[in-house]
């Protein structure tokens, strides 16, 4: 007589859906936040950029960088929290509503979207506030008044009080053709909307403090680093516009009297000396592996690395022991190379996706042709995200563990491809460091084989 499992479907179903709710970010106070992930209590990477903001006597510019889904939301909100408990009032805007993320950046685009992005914050938070309405009103005023000619936009129920129910990221994306009439400018014409926007964010600043009647004032400034190339810009047009503002024009996004925190792409880190022109900021994948000696080949597995990411698991759901197995996680948190993304919304979902037909078999094993299987599929599509031509910079970095590269050059565009696929995961060990995905270890490990065989003196 067969058993009866003991998982049912609709357990699956909750687990699923578990997984689901961790995909936005998560305040410090929900029970499923797991502090040290990054590090130590006191020593994370946000624990000393609060302190550098909270210590400066004067307004800082600080890039908070990373890969899609290594919880810069999250760990933004935490810095909201700690910067508020230092004095300070903070705004934290989500900027993927007003900047197309397919779209060249320039430096006045980007400070009216910032702008009117600012406008929504305070309308969301200090609604009955009169500075809040005189603000909007002056955003407002210079989205539709200067020859940035944003003079299709009509508000249904008119001004002022039309106003008070507008969201401005509707006028941004609803009107895009305002960023290639600022492209189409003179020089000196872009100068003054430049200058204008930020004197228009350091009144936001000033408002905000006068608002809160709080001293100090910092605006984080999330989601840019979901900011790339796709098919509509095959050559790097967004990646070398990004490089620009963040870098060649960085003065521009120092705004009086704030202190300002922008979560960029992870592949500006490897501009020289950017570090010392801006406060970096860096979080990593989580470290299951530590590099050992002069090889990068040699790996070992950090244990307190796996355990924080099966915390990380039992925080979602306590009882995924009853589907995986714990030695079947433990290659899942390894096979990731830390990544939380990759853990939990490619391995352990698609495991719970494929425990339905296979409930006799739960808890799944490490052997367990579920998990093998996609594993298998993993590394296959992990292996066609890089082209043979990329595959000596890949295999240099995973030796290096530097992803340095000349920023102008082919090999940052790489670079940024590498990032946004997950072929490269950066980690914090002291020092910033690099490592391939451990989906392409075998395929980097052919590539040398292949390579040494065909240079045997080299």
């Amino acid at each position: 007589m067969s058993s009866i499992p003991s998982v049912s479907i609709d357990e699956l179903k909750h687990f699923y859906q578990a997984l689901e709710g961790v995909q936005t970010p998560l305040e410090p106070a929900d029970p499923r936040y797991v502090p040290g992930l990054y590090g130590h209590a006191g020593q994370e990477p946000v624990d000393k950029l609060a302190d550098t903001i909270a210590w400066s006597q004067s307004s800082t510019v600080n890039y908070f960088t990373g890969q899609r889904g290594t919880g810069k939301s999250t760990q933004l909100r935490n810095l909201r929290n700690r910067l508020e408990g230092e004095g300070f009032a903070v705004a934290l805007v989500d900027m993927s509503e007003y900047v197309p993320q397919s779209e060249a950046l320039d430096a006045v685009g980007f400070l009216i979207s910032l702008a009117a992005a600012m406008g929504d914050f305070f309308k969301a938070h200090y609604d009955n506030d009169p500075q809040s309405e005189t603000m909007r009103q002056q955003v407002w005023k210079w989205l539709t008044g200067t020859d940035i000619a944003i003079k299709e936009i009509h508000l249904e129920a008119g001004l002022p009080g039309g106003l008070g129910k507008f969201a401005f990221k509707a006028a941004l994306s609803a009107h895009p053709t305002f960023r290639q009439k600022v492209r189409a400018a003179s020089a000196d014409t872009q100068q003054g909307w430049i200058e204008k926007g930020r004197e228009t964010l350091a009144a936001f600043g000033d408002a905000l403090k006068a608002a809160s009647a709080k001293s100090g004032v910092v605006i984080l400034v999330d989601s840019l680093e979901r900011l790339r190339d796709s098919v509509t810009s095959p050559n790097g047009e967004v990646t070398e516009s990004v490089r620009r503002l963040f870098v060649d024009e960085r003065r521009y996004l120092a705004i009086g009297g704030c202190h300002m925190v922008y979560a960029v792409p992870p592949y500006l880190t490897v501009t020289a000396n950017l570090s010392g022109l801006v406060g970096l900021t860096q979080l990593g994948s989580v470290r299951v592996f530590e590099p050992a000696g002069a090889n990068a080949a040699q790996r070992h597995i950090r244990q307190e690395g796996v355990d924080k990411m099966r915390e990380v698991l039992t925080r979602v759901y306590p009882q995924w022991g009853r589907v995986i197995s714990a030695d079947a996680v433990a290659l899942l948190c390894e096979r990731s190379g830390g990544d939380l993304r990759q853990f939990l919304f490619r391995f352990v979902r698609d495991l719970v996706i494929a425990a339905r037909p296979a409930l006799d078999r739960l808890p799944f094993a490490r052997a367990d042709p579920a998990v093998q299987d996609l594993l298998a599929r993993a590394t296959v599509e992990a292996e066609q995200l890089v082209v043979d031509q990329e595959l000596p910079l890949l295999a240099k970095m995973a030796s290096s563990r530097n992803s340095r590269v000349t920023s102008r050059s082919d090999d940052f565009l790489t670079l940024a491809r590498f990032y946004e696929n997950r072929c490269l995961l950066n980690y914090n060990n002291g020092t910033e460091w690099v490592d391939a995905n451990p989906l392409l270890w075998d395929l980097i490990a052919r590539f040398e084989s292949e390579r040494d065989k065909a240079n045997p003196s080299a």
